[in-house]
């Protein structure tokens, strides 16, 4: 199915994704299970179990130092993990 795209002052993001608080890397992987039972998956010539969904896993860590409070005191950084449907077809 396809998820509409929409944009607004914090930029473009897909409708119906789902957003996961984590704490450490067991329930990080966990989601990242979880996702991959959804997607959908077919044989094809080149691969038994080819898979037939595109999928994004992102992850925004976080850490707050010691301070007033304040935004300023924060560091983000995020990583995003794309998986597209039907790539196994690259010439080898």
């Amino acid at each position: 199915r396809s998820l509409p795209l929409r944009e607004d002052s914090n930029g473009v993001s897909a409708a119906g994704l789902t957003k996961v608080p984590i704490l450490n890397v067991e329930e990080a992987l966990n989601v990242l299970k979880i996702g991959s039972l959804h997607r959908t998956t077919a044989s094809t010539l080149m691969n038994m179990s080819s898979s037939r969904s595109h999928a994004v896993f992102s992850i925004r860590v976080s850490q707050f130092f010691e301070g007033n409070g304040d935004n300023d005191n924060a560091t983000t950084s995020q990583i995003v993990f794309v998986d597209l449907a039907g790539s196994e077809r690259v010439k080898k």
